[in-house]
């Protein structure tokens, strides 16, 4: 804290008599030292800032409540260090707010990703042949013919392959799996 001196005693007599060029010369003169106790609480340069901003908004309104003026930079410090608990607490709720919808985001992807999981775990224990087709019709989204080309097999093979390897894929999921 800051020790005042004479002419900052008479600046702080000034201020709380209604001088606002006398509380803003005050505030200057410690300007580094506020700031350092803002970010001390705040971690942050813009809301440090918006601190010291709020707090001399608040000083200005309550100057004539300062009962002793060589005591001014312990009062001023006190709502600087409200202003900035302000702000934490605002910026807490609005991160509560943020994780709350990352719980709801989370909510609704969790079946999406358990369905995921089934349905590689189900691929995993169908034939070789079935499950190839099905990655590269269903994940590699190649259509029929081009899964024929690059297996060098008739159409009709790729599309038997298809039928049977859903048949096997229901049969492991169960038939209503998606019905849910």
């Amino acid at each position: 804290m800051p020790q005042i001196n004479l002419l900052q005693l008479q600046l702080a007599k000034k201020a709380k008599r209604g001088n606002s060029q006398a509380l803003e010369k005050l505030l200057q003169q410690e300007a580094d030292y506020l700031y350092r106790v803002a970010y001390h609480y705040l971690k942050n340069e813009q809301d440090a800032l918006d601190a010291i901003q709020e707090a001399t908004a608040e000083a200005m309104k309550s100057i004539k409540t300062l009962k002793e003026p060589r005591y001014f930079y312990t009062w001023y410090t006190r709502i600087l260090i409200r202003c900035a608990g302000k702000i934490l607490k605002k910026r807490d709720q609005f991160q509560l707010a943020d994780l709350s919808q990352l719980e709801n985001e989370v909510a609704v992807a969790v079946p999406e990703i358990s369905v995921t999981m089934d349905v590689q775990n189900a691929l995993q224990q169908l034939d070789e042949k079935y499950r190839e087709v099905l990655e590269a019709f269903y994940f590699q989204t190649l259509s029929v013919k081009e899964i024929a080309n690059r297996d060098h097999v008739p159409v009709n093979t790729v599309k038997t392959n298809l039928r049977r390897g859903r048949e096997q894929m229901k049969m492991i999921l169960g038939g209503d799996y998606f019905d849910n």
